[in-house]
């Protein structure tokens, strides 16, 4: 049975079955633990952050929401804040794994850095090639790990509609609703107030 992981997240092949999956719940070492620790510490600083931020007391607040979400009409704000809430809940209580590449449960590739498995677990799977991304930044340890969070069924649960820099600012400019469903959305949102990206 495969998986095919896309960027961060992951794409689930008919006839998969949902124990396979569990062989690839291998322990971080000690040192990716270490990675691990801080982007979690790291994100959830972030999360915090952004959930004041979202109170617009400046203008650089509005821009960045604008920038990432679109227009602030109606409840956007609010649907994109309790978003936010419930990742910090999950940011706790989500396990994370340190798969090998290639195994036979999952298939990371080239820039396949973290999958999030649906079934109701809250487990994370990194890539290896994740730890050979940044602390800060576009696409940081902590963005990334933020961008799984928001997949889970109940923190968002968003999708995959685009991604990059380019095209997630465009999609929160053509359509703002599935912007604030697109998990890259989040994680770029994190990442610029945290990193100013």
């Amino acid at each position: 049975m495969r998986f095919v992981f896309i960027f961060a997240c992951i794409i689930s092949i008919p006839n998969a079955s949902l124990s396979d999956i569990s062989d690839s719940q291998n322990s971080c070492s000690a040192t990716q633990q270490n990675v691990v620790e801080q982007a979690l510490k790291t994100a959830r600083d972030g999360i915090a952050k952004s959930i004041d931020a979202m109170s617009f007391s400046n203008l650089a607040d509005e821009q960045r929401f604008a920038r990432w979400f679109g227009t602030n009409a109606g409840n956007a704000v609010q649907e994109v804040k309790r978003t936010f809430e419930l990742a910090q809940t999950f940011s706790s209580i989500s396990n994370i794994w340190c798969p090998i590449a290639n195994s036979p449960e999952l298939e990371f590739s080239v820039n396949e850095l973290a999958a999030y498995f649906p079934d109701g677990s809250g487990n994370i799977y990194l890539a290896p090639e994740f730890f050979q991304q940044s602390a800060a930044g576009k696409d940081s340890f902590a963005g990334v790990i933020f961008h799984e969070l928001t997949h889970i069924e109940a923190v968002g649960p968003t999708r995959d509609h685009e991604y990059g820099v380019t095209d997630t600012q465009a999609l929160a400019i053509s359509d703002p609703d599935k912007a604030r469903k697109n998990a890259d959305n989040f994680q770029y949102y994190i990442e610029d107030l945290l990193f100013g990206i």
